[in-house]
Formats: structure tokens, C-alpha cells, sequence
């Protein structure tokens, strides 16, 4: 039964929809140069994209429209929380400049050009020949979630020279989205209690005072 505006709206896309929505109040705080907030929100859209997958599998008589629009959802909502929150989250450091703004534009670019690589990728291999995915071409912009928060964990002992190591990251970044090397897919057993060492260890050091 088709309602009265577009869109899917069951229990599988909300977390999805959580990790944009995180995603786009963590742009609004690193404009305004709350740099902590910003990677909260990161943090809390790499935990809704962590299990957004898990969560749409569990779903009976799971239709193709529903799996296809999984994935585009996913990777638009990935877009805005991988791509530009942490390019915006190098502006509230200090990538201020030309090269700093050409650096963001470049990171956003990979990201945006590897996730719709993803996408093609994911429907053309995975879904329509219905293999399951074991490992990735490249480094996952979900990443970022875990890579940015750790990275800004400098930012107190390099003091003013912190924009300079964040720039360098954002590159890497930027590189490891596009090369053409093999990253195993690890399942979530394993990548669940990474994401909460990392996660445990952010918040120590914000409490210990690191960003004051």
C-alpha cells in the first residue's frame, strides 16, 4: 500500500537515516567550530552505520527494491557523514586557507567517487549474482568514523600545528578511498569491540581534558 509521500520508512532504514542526520548537525558544529560536537556526531554515525546492515538484513521476505534502496540510502547518508563532516571537521581546525579548502574539496571528491563506485560494484557483483562480499577494493569511508576522532586526539599536544597533521590525514584518506588494493570485510563480532576500544579511549581523553 503506497502512502502518501515517497520514500521507505521501516524499522531497516532507520539507523540509516540516524547516520545522515548525524552526519548533518555535525557539519552545523564544525561551521561553527565546535570541533568535540562534530566528532560526536561522527562517532554516533559510525555506530548507526555499523549496525544499520545487520539491522536490514534481519528483515523476512526482504524484496530486491528494498535491498537496492539499502544500499543507495547507506552510501548518500555515508556521503554526508564520511565525506563532508570530516572535511568540514578539517575547517574547524584550521583548514581555513586555499590549499586547505582545495585539500577538503579533494577528500570529498574520493569519497564521493568511491561510493558510487560502491554502489555499481555492490549491484552488479553482489546483489545480482548473489555472492556475498568477503573483502573490499579500497579503504571503506566508514573509516573515517573511527580514523578522524583518534587523529584529533593530537590536537592538544601540536597545539597550532595540528591543521598541518590533519591535512596530511585527510590525503591519505582521500588516497586510501580510490586505490585499487584489497581490505578484508571484518565481521561485526570483530569490528563491534573495535569501535568501543576506540570510542572508550576518545571519551578518556576528553575527559582527561584533551580538547580544553
Amino acid at each position: 500500500m503506497k502512502g502518501p509521500v515517497i520514500g521507505f520508512y521501516n524499522y531497516t532504514v532507520w539507523l540509516t537515516y540516524g547516520n545522515g542526520v548525524a552526519g548533518m548537525v555535525g557539519i552545523v558544529f564544525a561551521a561553527r567550530r565546535e570541533t568535540l560536537l562534530a566528532l560526536i556526531c561522527l562517532i554516533l554515525a559510525g555506530i548507526f552505520d555499523l549496525f544499520d546492515g545487520p539491522v536490514a538484513r534481519s528483515m523476512p521476505n526482504r524484496t530486491e527494491e528494498d535491498r537496492v534502496n539499502g544500499v543507495q540510502l547507506d552510501s548518500l547518508a555515508d556521503l554526508i557523514s564520511f565525506g563532508v563532516l570530516p572535511a568540514m571537521i578539517g575547517f574547524s581546525v584550521g583548514l581555513n586557507k586555499w590549499y586547505g579548502i582545495v585539500v577538503m574539496a579533494v577528500y570529498v571528491l574520493a569519497a564521493l567517487i568511491r561510493l558510487s563506485y560502491f554502489n555499481t560494484q555492490e549491484y552488479l557483483v553482489h546483489m545480482r549474482e548473489g555472492r556475498a562480499r568477503v573483502d573490499y577494493t579500497g579503504m571503506p569511508v566508514t573509516v573515517a568514523a573511527i580514523l578522524f576522532p583518534l587523529v584529533c586526539c593530537f590536537r592538544h599536544p601540536l597545539g597550532s600545528h595540528f591543521f598541518i597533521l590533519y591535512l596530511i590525514v585527510l590525503l591519505a584518506a582521500a588516497f586510501a578511498y580510490v586505490g585499487r588494493f584489497r581490505m578484508p570485510k571484518l565481521p561485526l563480532k570483530v569490528m563491534a569491540p573495535v569501535v568501543v576500544v576506540a570510542v572508550v579511549v576518545f571519551l578518556i581523553l576528553v575527559i582527561c581534558g584533551l580538547f580544553t
